[in-house]
């Protein structure tokens, strides 16, 4: 279900990255599926193809400098949710890391996100398979970030400035990486490699977690699942628009304006497409109106008065007749049943 998506995590943090540029907010313009209202819905998982598209306007800058972007500052732990914390739930740094790794679907695309821990003669190596094959300047981005994140992260779990023995990367030797070596505190970085990797020394593993509590891991681990098994693909604009419009209610802001406006286009424009994907405005509303409605009186312990009142009905009878058109009971059956 969520191969091919990524967490909206992933894709607010890069965008936040490209308005630091002065970037981004063409790229969020044309994919209405990075609408606000989905960016911070933890369960919307917007596509990858989405997210190749935003890492595409990193190669427009020169050389490494989009790694300038990324400081320590700019992805604090917790970032990435609950991917971050597992990554500092292990007893040692080792065991973080397989922690984090048997959960990469919350950090990004499970289908494309494969990283191995290889200990072997001393050393302790992560190592990744190209994840956008096809596609070598975007893959270069994104691998040179992925290893930035996991020493961030490294140094997060165990609280020590780490030091990469090395770093290797598939992609061809650019002609300038000194931001990436001072990222990464290292000049010993290879290109034209196997594998993208990073290494760290065998005693670097073993290093204890400061914030390790016993049976917090399965905590996490249990809750990444869950999270996972909830996550909405948004693959589409007019899952998007559904996304943005349900999360309407919550605010009881259900107009064609504010919908229009939390997706940067035109009344006219929301329009069009709707009539494009063969519905209309009206229609949507009703059926985003039943979804919540039902939702909440199966789900929620609130009155349904306030039910009533969330999804914009003016009176409990309102609510009664419809719940009744869309389901054959009243409220309190549906809540029952």
């Amino acid at each position: 279900m969520i191969d091919g998506t990524i967490p909206s995590r992933q894709a607010r943090v890069l965008l936040g990255a490209l308005r630091r540029a002065g970037l981004g907010e063409g790229s969020r313009a044309r994919l209405p599926e990075l609408a606000a209202d989905v960016l911070v819905d933890e369960l919307a998982r917007p596509s990858t193809s989405s997210a190749i598209q935003l890492w595409r306007e990193f190669t427009l800058l020169p050389d490494d400098s989009f790694i300038d972007l990324f400081p320590a500052g700019q992805l604090p732990l917790g970032a990435f949710g609950v991917w971050d914390y597992l990554y500092t739930a292990g007893d040692d740094l080792a065991g973080s890391i397989r922690l984090a790794t048997a959960h990469t679907g919350n950090l990004a695309d499970p289908a494309l996100e494969r990283l191995d821990l290889v200990e072997s003669d001393g050393l302790l190596t992560l190592q990744r398979a190209n994840s956008v094959p096809g596609d070598p300047d975007v893959a270069a981005v994104i691998e040179q970030f992925a290893m930035l994140l996991y020493l961030t992260r490294s140094r997060d779990a165990t609280g020590r400035m780490l030091t990469p023995v090395r770093v290797s990367f598939t992609q061809r030797a650019p002609r300038r990486h000194g931001n990436l070596a001072r990222a990464l505190g290292t000049g010993t970085i290879e290109f034209d490699a196997e594998y993208n990797s990073m290494t760290l020394r065998g005693d670097d593993g073993r290093l204890e977690i400061p914030q390790f509590r016993p049976g917090l891991g399965e905590v996490l681990g249990r809750h990444a699942e869950m999270l996972l098994t909830a996550s909405r693909p948004v693959r589409s604009w007019q899952a998007g628009f559904r996304t943005v419009l349900r999360r309407s209610f919550d605010g009881r802001e259900v107009s064609l304006d504010a919908v229009a406006r939390r997706m940067s286009i035109s009344t006219r424009t929301l329009q069009r497409r709707l009539a494009d994907h063969h519905t209309t405005w009206r229609e949507e509303v009703e059926a985003a109106r039943r979804d919540v409605a039902t939702t909440l009186l199966r789900d929620s312990p609130l009155p349904v008065a306030a039910i009533a009142a969330r999804v914009g009905y003016s009176d409990v009878r309102t609510l009664r007749r419809a719940v009744h058109r869309w389901h054959g009971r009243s409220p309190s059956a549906l809540r029952a049943a």
